[in-house]
């Protein structure tokens, strides 16, 4: 399964990990891995309403893929590494490790379907 990602999706806004106040964002970073349905915020400050859909380990680290719910004909499927003890989303930067996460979250959606 091939999954894309905008620019634009491919930088979270994030606080300064040691004073989250100080940046005054809305901790758009932070998630709650118990909701079905997480916010993003672009780069342009755009929020968009996303599914998870799959949270999953590969080499060691923790790996969250997430589907825009609107505006999203094409079903692209945004793909983050979970980092602060799964609390707070990150971009994956490295195009080698992006490929890696991206192979990782075929195979375990072809697992779960199987299981079905």
């Amino acid at each position: 399964m091939e999954s894309n990602m905008n620019e634009e999706m491919k930088k979270i806004d994030k606080c300064a990990p040691e004073d989250c106040s100080s940046c005054g964002a809305d901790c758009s970073s932070r998630i709650n891995l118990d909701d079905k349905i997480i916010q993003i915020t672009t780069d342009d400050g755009e929020q968009i309403d996303c599914l998870i859909m799959l949270k999953y380990v590969m080499e060691s680290k923790d790996y969250i893929a997430v589907m825009p719910l609107k505006n999203n004909p094409e079903g692209d499927i945004y793909l983050f590494r979970m980092i602060k003890n799964r609390t707070e989303l990150e971009n994956i930067e490295d195009e080698d490790e992006y490929e890696r996460a991206a192979e990782a979250f075929g195979i375990e959606m072809e697992k779960a379907q199987q299981q079905k």
